[in-house]
């Protein structure tokens, strides 16, 4: 199991079968669902989530994100890498300051 640090409640825990599960399900609506580019910054992903880096991991699922948001028909042009993900981040200025 694995324990967010900075939430220590009950709900925090999260069943790696669980999240198996979702990164399966996710998978396979992505190679059904995704465009080319999607998929291909998905690999990445999934890649770099292999690494040593957790910083690299995150900036490479906002690479993911900005890939969905293309699909949707969004400009990202005003964006920069890594502006998308940091809305799904507890402490965006952390990650400004890794960067």
């Amino acid at each position: 199991m694995h324990r967010y640090e900075d939430d220590k409640s009950e709900d925090a825990l999260i069943k790696d079968t669980e999240l198996e599960t979702f990164f399966h399900d996710f998978t396979t609506d992505l190679v059904l669902w995704g465009s080319p580019g999607v998929i291909r910054a998905y690999a990445k992903f999934r890649e770099a989530s292999q690494e040593a880096s957790p910083l690299n991991s995150v900036v490479v699922m906002d690479d993911v994100i900005r890939a969905m948001r293309k699909d949707l028909g969004h400009s990202d042009w005003l964006l920069q890498r890594g502006e998308v993900i940091k809305t799904f981040l507890r402490d965006p200025e952390e990650f400004d300051k890794l960067m």
